[in-house]
């Protein structure tokens, strides 16, 4: 039973694993362990840290989105 509770964190892990893993996903997930393992952050610091990240990339987003539609009604305006 001790060996059984000793997998069981590593078992849930796998499975959270499994279910969001992504290409688009993977940085955040070896950034978020890099900071945890290797800084030593506590587990707020690095979300707060991935909520700053996600804040500036929905604004980066946004601004490529209005650059491209923007580009697009000024090609269809030469025409």
């Amino acid at each position: 039973m001790n060996i059984a509770t000793g997998l069981l964190p590593a078992v849930g892990f796998a499975m959270l694993i499994t279910m969001i893993w992504s290409r688009k996903v993977a940085p955040f997930f070896f950034l978020g362990y890099v900071l945890f393992a290797y800084l030593n952050m506590d587990m707020l610091g690095i979300a707060i840290v991935g909520g700053i990240f996600g804040i500036v990339m929905f604004i980066i987003m946004n601004e490529i989105r209005k650059n491209k539609s923007n580009m697009g009604v000024a090609n269809d305006e030469e025409f």
